[in-house]
Parts: structure tokens; C-alpha cells; sequence
């Protein structure tokens, strides 16, 4: 008798590990300024698609469980973003020409976002292990922003 209270137990207890487990939300990782700061473009690059994969993850978690996708699909917001986040705070801090600092930094909001953000992202594609901070002075000092 006493072992067939002990398997019902456990496996009662099993029952409610699976069903947590089945119902519990996924983790979204995310990061702050402070976590990017001193972070080379190649280390950025990873936490960048480490935000990007834990909202796709979440969203078909969501699939697999309502059978719908939540809005926007998985894509995290831009503020979520590592890369747009160091930029935006780039910008700030070095109150670069042709910024306007009062509005959040989008690398879709204009033209000299967009071509900041590529130089950004060049000069990180032809040196990964540069600190992503100083690919920032790179670019701006590229497009004379300084």
C-alpha cells in the first residue's frame, strides 16, 4: 500500500512538472546598456541575435500553445535591439551633428540614422574584435559627423 501512495506521488508530481513546464512563458533575453558596455562588435553581434532568437522563440512557443502567432511575429522592438541600443546612447553621449537627441535613436527614423548604422555595422563586419563602442568613433569620423 505504502508503495502505491509513493508512485501515485511522484507520479503526481511529474504530472505537475510537465504541466509547468507545458504552461510557463519562455524567457526573453534581454539586455541593458550597462550589459553592452565594453563589448567587442563580435561579442554585440551575438547578444544582438541572442534577443532576436529568444522573441522568435517565444512567439512559436505562443503558436504551439494558442495556435496563433502574437503580433509582430516574434520580432522584438527596436529598443530591445543590442545594436540599436549602443547606438542610440553612442549618439547621445557624443551629441554627434545632425542628431536630434530629444527623439529616441531609430536607425529607420532617417537617412543619416540609416547611414550611421551602416558605417556602424561595416566597420564591425571588417573588424569583429574592435570594442563596438570604437567602431562607433570609426563611423562617425567616416561620415564627418564629428
Amino acid at each position: 500500500m505504502k508503495i502505491v501512495k509513493f508512485v501515485v506521488g511522484v507520479f503526481g508530481a511529474l504530472v505537475c512538472l510537465v504541466v509547468y513546464l507545458w504552461l510557463r512563458p519562455p524567457s526573453v533575453v534581454l539586455y541593458s546598456y550597462e550589459d553592452l558596455v565594453g563589448v567587442t562588435c563580435a561579442t554585440l553581434s551575438q547578444r544582438h541575435e541572442e534577443v532576436i532568437t529568444s522573441h522568435h522563440d517565444a512567439a512559436l512557443d505562443y503558436f504551439h500553445r494558442k495556435g496563433e502567432f502574437p503580433l509582430g511575429l516574434g520580432l522584438p522592438p527596436e529598443e530591445h535591439l543590442p545594436f540599436a541600443l549602443l547606438l542610440q546612447r553612442y549618439v547621445q553621449d557624443e551629441a554627434l551633428q545632425g542628431f536630434d537627441v530629444s527623439q529616441p535613436f531609430r536607425p529607420t527614423a532617417s537617412p543619416l540614422h540609416a547611414q550611421f548604422d551602416a558605417e556602424v555595422s561595416r566597420v564591425c563586419a571588417l573588424y569583429p574584435e574592435i570594442l563596438a563602442w570604437d567602431a562607433g568613433h570609426e563611423a562617425a569620423r567616416r561620415l564627418k559627423l564629428r
